[in-house]
């Protein structure tokens, strides 16, 4: 988008990188600071789809490329135009280019600034009349897919996946599909020990009396005679030297330990916490640090004036007020009342980035 400088009539290039943009745009000639707000979309706008198509198109986005090959030829055997992608972002810049009817969407990917695939479609006013069907990698999973119009089991078979694509296109919702049911554990009884034969006792024979020998007086035995050894020498005694002082100018230059004063080496701060042993903290954690890291990768020119100017968090201060409003709606009210593990990220991100600015 081209704007004016009102300081000094420059023209600027702005770009949008996210659902809503507030953000501060220094001017590269005159160094003003102004402040921009834009509305603007994930997904950049292209062809849309038509409302009743005579071919409808479909979308396949899967990470199994074994599995997405033999999808996306059984829906082109059932007459639909299909295009297909194994990366998630790739995905996204396709289908604001080429709005599908439907889009069949793995739900493993890798949330994509804090949020799944279907739900950004369903956000952008370019894709949101898509209809999605979101397919489970877990066969036991009971959640559907986020911003999915209907879910099953990835693993459903080409037949179903082609009947669901079907009722969705034409507006229908898709029969529900049940999980192949879960066997349940055959409990296999231990062998049973071996009874064992009785033993016949036999009656103890009588004893044998042994003959008595008769031995001879054994001789006396001489005393031993015990000698001495002879003594050990007596070493003669070494005069040690005490050891020389150090001279004051090797004294300067013994290094320390590390951290130590003089030593030239200062401690290092701890940028990351370990990660919860409860696992839903845990995730609580991850989820943080993907809102961060979004946000730092989709601002980069931001990040770099804030790390120049030495006011990181003030320049990403808006982005971070959205991340942290996705934030709470991903997270229980429990773990937030007792935790920041936002703020943590954020402080994390700035504590590296300023850590790694040239001085």
């Amino acid at each position: 988008m081209k704007l004016a400088c009102p300081s000094c009539k420059q023209e600027l290039d702005v770009l949008a990188v996210d659902e809503r943009l507030c953000a501060d745009v220094t001017c590269g000639h005159c160094a003003a600071v102004i402040g921009v707000s834009v509305s603007a979309t994930i997904i950049r706008p292209g062809a849309a789809a038509s409302a009743a198509p005579s071919t409808p198109k479909v979308t396949v986005v899967m990470r199994d490329d074994q599995m997405r090959t033999a999808y996306v030829e059984a829906l082109r055997a059932a007459g639909f135009a299909v295009t297909d992608s194994g990366d998630a972002r790739q995905a996204l810049e396709r289908l604001g280019q080429d709005v599908p009817n439907v889009a069949v969407i793995d739900g493993g990917f890798e949330p994509v600034f804090g949020m799944g695939i279907g739900e950004i479609l369903k956000k952008s006013n370019v894709t949101r009349n898509t209809r999605v069907l979101g397919l489970h990698s877990d066969p036991s999973a009971s959640l559907p897919v986020p911003g999915a119009d209907h879910t099953m089991p990835a693993v459903a078979g080409a037949e179903a996946v082609v009947a669901a694509v079907h009722a969705l296109a034409s507006g229908e919702r898709p029969a529900a599909v049940a999980a192949a049911p879960v066997p349940e554990p055959v409990m296999q009884q231990p062998p049973a020990a071996p009874v064992p034969e009785p033993v016949m006792q036999q009656p103890p024979a009588a004893p044998v009396p042994e003959p008595v020998m008769q031995r001879p007086p054994a001789a006396p035995v001489p005393e031993p005679v015990m000698q001495r050894p002879p003594a050990a020498p007596v070493p003669e005694p070494v005069m040690q030297q005490p050891p020389a002082a150090p001279s004051p100018a090797s004294a300067g230059t013994t290094g320390g330990a590390p951290g130590a004063p003089g030593s030239g080496s200062g401690a290092t701060a701890t940028i990351s916490k370990p990660l919860s042993a409860d696992p839903d903290h845990a995730k609580a954690q991850r989820l943080a640090r993907t809102i961060v890291s979004d946000i730092a990768l989709y601002n980069q020119e931001a990040v770099q004036d804030g790390i120049k100017n030495g006011n990181l968090r003030q320049t990403l201060e808006q982005f971070l007020d959205e991340g942290r409003e996705h934030y709470k709606e991903k997270v229980s009210p429990e773990i937030q009342s007792s935790t920041d593990y936002f703020n943590d990220a954020v402080e994390a991100f700035v504590a590296r980035k300023t850590a790694s600015a040239p001085v």
